[in-house]
């Protein structure tokens, strides 16, 4: 697990990498591991600094059309050459009209001389619910089925924007908070069905400072913002 302190106004805030999941079996997957991670903090950097500058919005907890704007100014900002709402065919289905079975893949990516293909999805958990991560969710599936569709060399990452959000009238330790959150991301991965050895995590960490910054979703507090990424090759 890396981390690293970043700063939003006088607020120290953390970006860890979750990686104790992923397996880097290779020096391709390395590099994979190495692009997520730069993706994560620079989209986070970014939304800090929106956040500073305008005092009330972090266009990434706002859901997919929101995000998509951070993630292709960061990837901008990182060097990469890419294209969003990339149009290619996935792989036909029987009963689907030629005109169905094209659509449109997020962002397609041009990373050290190869393509990667980026599907984005958002989801929205609370942290300190009964049911929080425990629920099957459509939204999961539909982005793995999605990248793993896609007819052409490359490797795929389907992404997934998860702010944890507390109600406002819940108390819990920087301890508790952390605890329920591994917690909560091993029962994710288990009830999704997700291979472990794909996932790498990105994580915004507020929890020494959420109750103190007017930063909510819905009038809830927000702990973690959390960016999956399952890896395809």
């Amino acid at each position: 697990m890396m981390a690293e302190s970043l700063y939003l106004k006088d607020l120290r805030v953390k970006y860890e990498l979750i990686e104790n999941y992923f397996k880097a079996s290779s020096k391709k997957l390395e590099k994979l591991r190495e692009f997520f991670n730069s993706l994560c903090r620079e989209i986070f950097k970014k939304n800090l600094e929106i956040y500073d500058r305008a005092g009330i919005t972090f266009p990434i907890i706002y859901g997919e059309r929101c995000a998509y704007s951070s993630i292709g100014a960061s990837l901008h900002d990182l060097g990469y050459a890419h294209m969003s709402e990339w149009g290619v065919k996935a792989t036909p289905l029987d009963n689907e009209t030629e005109d169905l079975r094209r659509r449109h893949v997020d962002f397609w990516v041009w990373n050290n001389k190869k393509s990667l293909w980026l599907e984005f999805k958002f989801l929205s958990f609370n942290l300190g619910g009964k049911v929080s991560f425990l629920e099957k969710e459509p939204k999961v599936l539909e982005g793995i089925e999605q990248i793993e569709e896609i007819p052409h060399k490359g490797a795929k990452i389907a992404l997934y924007n998860i702010p944890l959000w507390l109600s406002d009238s819940k108390q819990m330790s920087v301890k508790e908070l952390r605890d329920k959150r591994d917690k909560n991301i091993e029962s994710f991965l288990k009830i999704q069905g997700i291979k472990k050895e794909k996932v790498l995590c990105g994580v915004l960490d507020f929890s020494e400072c959420y109750k103190e910054y007017k930063f909510y979703h819905n009038n809830d507090k927000i702990p973690y913002i959390v960016i999956f990424g399952v890896i395809h090759t």
